[in-house]
Order: C-alpha cells, then structure tokens, then sequence
C-alpha cells in the first residue's frame, strides 16, 4: 500500500477523531429511556448518556484504532466513552500499568467490555496471573 493510499484509508475511517467531536458525537447519540434501563443493571449513570453497544461499534469503526484517544476516552469517566475506549484501543499497545489502572476502576459492563476488546494481544496484568508469576 502506497502512502497516498495510507492516508486516504485513514482520512476515511477517521470520523470524529478529537477527543472533543467524539464525547459530542456521543452525548448526541444518548437516549435517556436508555440510562434509566442502565440503572436498572447496577451501572452508574451519573457519568452516562445511554449509547448502545450496537452505536458505540459502529463509531469504532469509523474511527479506527487509536491509542492515544483510547487513553483520553478512558480519563473522561463517561461510560461510553469507556467502553469505546476498549474497542478503538490498539492491543499490541496496551501496557501492564494500562490494564492494572483498567482493572482498578469498579464499572459494571465498562471493564468488561475493554477486557474483551483488548484481550487478543495485551499482556496479562498481575490480577490474571497464576500465583507462579507466569
């Protein structure tokens, strides 16, 4: 693939990809019948907008995989963008300290959405090993 190629495969996919137009993009997606649906399971909506899985992939797909925006999504606290966060992630990218920070953070559905979103190539964190470090 040519750079010219590259860049226009990047440009395609690369739909809001300022930390700001996807929080935007995703409060605009937000449904409020859904949040009262979330409270429902347990999941803490203070910091939600009701997206659904379905919309949330289908953003990470126009973005892309990105670390770095992984990373601020994650800092915002908003459960979507939490969840997003894991699906636009780059595994081979992901840190021992990125997944303990990950793990510490009690989120119903958040955790384990990025866990399964990110578990194909990232190293395992401390929590997961077998008591024989290995």
């Amino acid at each position: 693939m040519t750079n010219n190629q590259m860049q226009n495969a990047a440009s395609r996919r690369a739909f809001p990809i300022t930390l700001e137009d996807v929080v935007a993009e995703i409060k605009r997606r937000g449904d409020r019948k859904a949040i009262t649906g979330m409270a429902r399971f347990g999941i803490q909506t203070s910091k939600a907008f009701g997206v659904s899985v379905p919309q949330l992939r289908e953003l990470s797909r126009k973005i892309g995989k990105n670390h770095e925006l992984a990373q601020r999504l994650w800092r915002t606290g908003i459960h979507e963008a939490r969840i997003l966060a894991g699906m636009i992630e780059e595994p081979a990218r992901v840190t021992e300290d990125q997944m303990e920070e990950w793990d510490q953070i009690p989120t119903h559905g958040t955790l384990s959405m990025a866990a399964v979103e990110t578990s194909s190539t990232r190293p395992r964190s401390r929590l997961e090993r077998p008591a024989n470090g290995r």
